[in-house]
């Protein structure tokens, strides 16, 4: 797993997004490394108290104190805070 330093040399992003706005997460060589990386963020919240609202392939949406959170893997060749 690499962290946001590197992001730019990735080929898929884990991203976060609340409220309409988009954070990426981690950066990772593989879809499959991301979806991992995916699973292993969502253990953590949960630990914090988050509770899984939806999981499907490639994306988790959490509720933490009513405050929903979408966490998804996208290639670094698209940028969802781009309209």
């Amino acid at each position: 797993m690499r962290h946001l330093g590197p992001v730019l040399l990735c080929a898929w992003i884990l991203w976060a997004a609340h409220d309409g706005s988009s954070a990426p997460r981690s950066g990772f060589e593989t879809k499959k490394d991301c979806e991992i990386g995916l699973r292993n963020e969502l253990l953590l919240l949960e630990r914090g108290g988050a509770k899984v609202v939806q999981f499907d392939t490639g994306i988790v949406r959490l509720s933490t104190n009513g405050t929903l959170i979408t966490h998804f893997c996208l290639p670094d060749t698209i940028d969802p805070r781009k309209k």
